[in-house]
């Protein structure tokens, strides 16, 4: 009978390429691919045992566990109705104004994964016009915000929860 060989080792969870993250996200979003870049050194590396309250969580003041999930997303997103004139461009406005800001840091802190609906075309059921999507994709830069990595990566997903809640069908009429 022949000796057994060892495997060999599989390699660390770290050794990808350095970039690699910034590239693939800049692919299936590519206005986000630039952000990614910036929001990367945040997160704790591959490989690392979780933070208590998120990936960010023991890197940022303030940052709690992930909130419930959601099976709207028209309560949240209507926190960021200040932010209409910005994401669509109607008028000059340069930066967005403080409340939509507000807004933004509130569907962020509870309800993230609805900010999807800002990248895949959702919230301009929402708006009396389209939404940009270079201004979206800014707008927590703008805003000073940081989007959780986990809820940019489940944006293609069938995660994303409708903007409409779901109509209740009405019980069976008894004869």
């Amino acid at each position: 009978m022949a000796a057994r060989r060892p495997r060999p080792a599989s390699p660390p969870a770290s050794s990808s390429p350095p970039g690699l993250l910034p590239a693939i996200l800049g692919l299936l979003f590519p206005p986000l691919g630039g952000i990614i870049s910036i929001i990367q050194p945040l997160l704790p590396p591959p490989g690392s045992p979780p933070q208590q309250g998120g990936a960010l969580g023991g890197l940022l003041p303030g940052a709690s566990p992930s909130p419930p999930p959601q099976t709207e997303c028209m309560t949240p997103l209507a926190a960021m109705a200040p932010c209409t004139d910005y994401l669509t461009s109607a008028t000059a406005v340069a930066t967005p104004p403080g409340e939509c800001c507000d807004g933004l840091r509130a569907v962020v802190r509870d309800a993230p994964i609805c900010l999807c609906h800002g990248t895949n075309g959702g919230m301009n059921q929402l708006l009396p016009r389209p939404v940009d999507p270079l201004r979206m994709a800014v707008l927590p830069l703008a805003c000073g915000a940081v989007l959780p990595i986990q809820t940019l990566l489940m944006c293609n997903s069938n995660q994303v929860p409708p903007i409409m809640p779901p109509t209740a069908t009405p019980p069976p009429l008894s004869p």
